[in-house]
């Protein structure tokens, strides 16, 4: 497991944004996302932008295509730490990732 580090501040930041998302649902096209399908969305999008692979990301993450797959989908959640080392392969700060998806919940 990778470690990233963040000034406290950002991890304080990251937290506060997380949290308000696990608070409330966002609706999209009708239908009320988790804030895992949220945050997934977003990552799918960025990943894509970036014209990079799941094996690529999961290979920077060290874990299985399948499993990175799962995390993209919104089929298991997606931890802090996890969110920190997918925000520094797409090359985006965590809490400017979680502010994306409270400005655009339209991806």
């Amino acid at each position: 497991m990778s470690v990233i580090i963040v000034s406290y501040g950002e991890a304080r930041k990251c937290r506060e944004l997380l949290s308000r998302f696990l608070l409330t649902s966002i609706t999209m096209e009708g239908r009320k996302l988790r804030c895992t399908q949220q945050v997934a969305i977003l990552i799918r999008h960025l990943r894509r932008k970036k014209e990079y692979s799941q094996e690529y990301m999961a290979a920077h993450l060290d874990i299985s295509q399948n499993a990175y797959s799962k995390l993209e989908t919104g089929k298991i959640p997606m931890t802090i730490d996890r969110l920190c080392e997918v925000a520094r392969i797409l090359d985006i700060a965590p809490t400017d990732l979680l502010a994306e998806i409270n400005a655009d919940h339209h991806l």
